[in-house]
């Protein structure tokens, strides 16, 4: 009893800072003591404890560590050992152990649920040990993953040696995913090389093919290249789609060849294929980046002509052109017509039009009403959110709108309206 009664005394110290700090608790010091000790509690706390095991019995229990939550699926479960124990022999029999057997709808949810491109191709690998045998699904879905993390080398192994070996087939998707790949890393050579060999894999080329060797050319500007690409899928009899024209003048435009996407565009109208809302927007695009504004503005006014409703990005793109070429009153017609037509402003129509206003101290009431349109803008409840969450959502686009200005690489806005826009910012929020 003297042993129980020395080793609570430090302990009833810790208890009384404990409840200094929540004043509040029903709980008395002597039954945390109990907690501590083989003291029974004094009479008089018996009722509290029974409240205190009440509010406990109906109190969820909360999961002990290491206890399992709730059911999980299988593919999870393997995903998330793979991401915490190293690929040995002994992971390995764990995940057999789990799985003796595998088809495919598991094999291709743990590749897409891998945390890490290393743990699905080792997976990968691994699987065909347990008596599974890869097919044209799963080795198209292992290519994927392994293309858009850039481990191309991989890629093209699985296709060229490993698919012919196992009696695989081939098919275009995966051969057009790794064009694409090359493409984005910049290997535009290898892209051709892979293209150019795909009679040879037994692999028909279609648009699907020809629109990714296109994108994949085109990133490093080899603008005559795709013409000649173009010319020899129209003697194939391979017929160009809305999707081929719109990546042919997306590279042209990339370029500053607007003369050659022009000419496509006007190629894609005579062969009866529509240009897409996209497809006007890039041209648009291409235009005004070459300050063509009289073409920027037929283009525009060709949408509303064939039955497409300019969107935001449409407004957005001509007037950042119109402001580029000091043209800021028709700018502000625009920003105008996109209000009355139910478009909502961004930052990005903030930042289009705004540094032309700014230029013009004469024009700082104009300022004035846009930013006040702008951020008023922000402030629209979205559905599912709180007002606290969207008043940080608001906080947020605001200060990406002031990025704009206090960034040094922008020199055409004047450092003193600049500072009146901050000013103003700071009085809305």
């Amino acid at each position: 009893m003297a042993l129980a009664s020395a080793a609570a005394k430090p302990a009833s110290k810790i208890l009384a800072l404990l409840q200094s700090l929540s004043p509040r608790s029903p709980i008395s010091v002597s039954l945390l003591l109990h907690g501590f000790s083989s003291v029974p509690p004094p009479p008089g706390d018996e009722t509290v404890a029974a409240a205190s095991d009440e509010g406990l019995a109906d109190s969820p229990r909360r999961p002990m560590r290491g206890e399992r939550r709730g059911p999980e699926k299988l593919e999870d479960t393997i995903c998330y050992m793979m991401a915490r124990r190293p690929w040995t022999t002994h992971l390995q029999n764990s995940i057999q152990s789990l799985s003796p057997t595998f088809d495919r709808d598991l094999v291709l949810a743990v590749l897409r649920g891998a945390h890490h491109p290393d743990h699905a191709l080792r997976f990968f690998r691994w699987v065909e040990r347990t008596g599974f045998r890869h097919d044209t699904a799963t080795y198209g879905e292992i290519v994927s993953i392994l293309t858009r993390n850039s481990m191309l080398n991989h890629a093209r192994c699985l296709i060229l040696d490993d698919m012919p070996k196992r009696l695989v087939d081939r098919d275009e998707d995966m051969i057009a995913t790794l064009i694409a790949g090359y493409g984005r890393t910049g290997i535009p050579q290898e892209a051709v090389k892979i293209f150019r060999r795909m009679p040879e894999l037994g692999v028909t080329r279609t648009v699907r093919s020809y629109d990714a060797l296109f994108k994949a050319i085109l990133r490093s500007g080899r603008v005559m290249m795709a013409k000649r690409v173009f010319n020899s899928m129209i003697r194939d009899g391979v017929a160009p789609a809305a999707s081929t024209y719109n990546t042919l003048i997306w590279g042209f435009c990339l370029s500053v060849k607007m003369e050659t996407a022009k000419r496509f565009f006007a190629d894609m109208k005579e062969r009866g294929i529509a240009p897409e809302l996209v497809t006007y927007n890039t041209l648009l695009g291409g235009l005004v980046r070459a300050k063509q504004m009289d073409d920027a503005e037929k283009v525009f006014e060709e949408m509303s002509t064939v039955g497409l409703a300019p969107n935001s990005i449409s407004y957005n793109i001509m007037i950042k052109g119109y402001v580029s070429v000091g043209k800021v009153d028709d700018g502000l017609r625009l920003f105008g017509e996109m209000s009355a037509k139910g478009l909502r402003p961004s930052e990005k129509t903030f930042a289009a039009l705004m540094p032309g206003l700014c230029d013009d101290v004469g024009r700082t009431e104009e300022a004035r009403k846009v930013l006040n349109t702008c951020v008023g803008h922000c402030y629209v409840l979205q559905k599912g959110k709180n007002e606290r969450e969207n008043e940080q959502a608001s906080r947020t686009e605001q200060w990406s709108m002031m990025k704009c200005f206090v960034n040094p690489s922008v020199t055409v806005v004047p450092w003193i309206p600049r500072i009146s826009v901050l000013l103003w910012i700071f009085q809305i929020i």
